[in-house]
């Protein structure tokens, strides 16, 4: 049974938000490293907000970037608060 499991190819999601700082670019290359080092794995690249909740999408977007341009002194807050469990599952079930 196990090596039924293990002859399985992989597959390997990753999500990314479009929030400037190359998280983008970063998630393509985590995904071709990938699949240069387990060739049989297949790697997927999902934006983490649907294509269709522009509300969200504006809201995650533009603030990113204002408190990155306008504000850094608050960068590192809404970094460490965004590891929050409450905070994930709220950005979860958007």
């Amino acid at each position: 049974m196990r090596a039924h499991i293990a002859a399985r190819p992989h597959r390997i999601l990753l999500l990314y938000l479009r929030t400037g700082g190359g998280h983008m670019a970063a998630a393509g290359a985590v995904a071709e490293r990938l699949r240069d080092r387990y060739p049989s794995a297949r790697t997927f690249l999902l934006d983490g907000i649907p294509a269709d909740s522009t509300f969200l999408r504006g809201t995650v977007e533009s603030g990113y970037r204002l408190a990155g341009i306008r504000y850094p002194v608050l960068w590192p807050g809404i970094y460490e608060g965004s590891k929050l469990r409450a905070v994930q599952d709220v950005a979860s079930f958007f």
